[in-house]
């Protein structure tokens, strides 16, 4: 994975535009499954990045919010 050696650095630019449609495998998949992948992906990124109590406020929200919709 790339954050395992090197360095990270804020961008304040937009470099990449996500989107979700109907058609994405994103969309594709159930409710909890995607709430489940995410959350893995948040866990991934975290025990490497060590994000602040901020940014697992707002992933706990976000998937709070996943799972009301």
């Amino acid at each position: 994975m790339a954050a395992s050696r090197g360095h990270v650095a804020y961008v304040a630019s937009p470099l990449n535009v996500h989107r979700r449609h109907e058609a994405s495998v994103t969309q594709r998949l159930p409710g909890r499954r995607q709430r489940t992948e995410i959350a893995r992906v948040h866990r991934a990124i975290g025990d490497r990045l060590d994000p602040d109590a901020a940014v697992l406020r707002r992933q706990a929200e976000y998937l709070r919010q996943l799972a009301m919709a």
